[in-house]
């Protein structure tokens, strides 16, 4: 069930999964990163008791699911305290690469962590070449490996590059061995990073193969696989709800990848969502912008649509025009 958005002077629903952006900082410098975060990235970040208000108030609202993210959200020092702050009716998930998270430290979490999501990029020239680090395959497999021991929920994101659909076997594979309940194959978008990296992107064509391929392996495996693509026959009755992504610097912005000047809200010294969105207008460009996605989804010239490069590409016009 979607969550609706209570502004002053008109509801908006959206997404019943919230994502929390908790840190610029992170090991990796992917070469494809959406957020461009890197060892040597720094910006403000929420302190420990705002991050929980958040969760907090995202359980109020009516949201399911919290999933904080970075960076890498396992480099800031409070994550005990975060975890242990979380309140029992909201799911939260944690998307990391597994440092410093141990055996011990998962089977301890277990009570309060609902589960994990982790990047594998197939083969382990394909991962390693995207996060630009040797060993940085082993390192994800074996964090797969302790999550499976434990007998945590874990989902997987695969990006797919160009020329890269023959490893999606390789990666539901491993995902078999694991115990994973789920893999999103993604395609590379133009957005942070991936704008340089026009040799990773795939065209129509290509995109259209990845949706049906990951269809067609869906009957040979147990686990729920899917692609961030959509038919574009569903595109009129069926596009995605608005999915709310809030950045360490507390601006709550109303899809992943959209310009921080189109944020819904900005949180202050208090991370409360009901709190931020009670004195403000509901904002009437997200139906300017996702109308003019629907039209570009219509008329893509593929049958599996990149809706999340439609909707970003409009926010990014819109930014222009303003």
């Amino acid at each position: 069930m979607p969550v609706t958005i209570p502004f002053a002077d008109r509801a908006l629903s959206v997404d019943a999964n919230l994502l929390v952006e908790l840190t610029k900082r992170c090991n990796y410098e992917c070469a494809h990163c959406y957020t461009n975060a890197s060892p040597r990235a720094r910006s403000a970040e929420p302190s420990t008791a705002q991050v929980a208000e958040l969760v907090g108030s995202a359980g109020r609202l009516g949201f399911r699911a919290v999933t904080l993210s970075g960076g890498e959200l396992m480099l800031r020092e409070d994550v005990e305290q975060i975890v242990a702050a979380a309140p029992p009716d909201v799911e939260l998930w944690l998307f990391t690469s597994g440092i410093r998270v141990t055996t011990e430290r998962l089977a301890r979490w277990k009570r309060t962590v609902t589960g994990y999501a982790v990047s594998l990029d197939g083969d382990p020239r394909t991962h390693e070449a995207l996060r630009r680090s040797r060993g940085a395959f082993a390192q994800i497999t074996g964090f797969l490996k302790r999550l499976a021991a434990v007998g945590c929920r874990t989902q997987l994101q695969s990006m797919v590059v160009k020329d890269g659909l023959e490893r999606l076997e390789i990666v539901i594979e491993i995902a078999e061995a694991m115990a994973v309940e789920r893999i999103l194959f993604s395609h590379v978008s133009p957005d942070g990073r991936g704008t340089q990296r026009g040799d990773l992107q795939m065209d129509h064509h290509e995109l259209d193969e990845l949706f049906f391929r990951v269809r067609g392996l869906q009957d040979s495996t147990p686990i729920r696989l899917r692609t961030n693509l959509m038919p574009r026959e569903l595109a009129a009755t069926r596009f995605p709800k608005p999915t709310l992504h809030v950045l360490p610097t507390g601006e709550i912005l109303p899809w992943f990848g959209a310009p921080a000047t189109f944020a819904l809200a900005t949180l202050s010294s208090r991370w409360d969502l009901e709190e931020a969105f009670r004195a403000r207008h509901g904002p009437e460009l997200l139906d300017r912008v996702f109308d003019r996605a629907r039209a570009a989804a219509l008329a893509h010239p593929g049958a599996a649509v990149p809706v999340d490069d439609l909707l970003v590409a409009e926010f990014k016009r819109e930014a222009v025009c303003a």
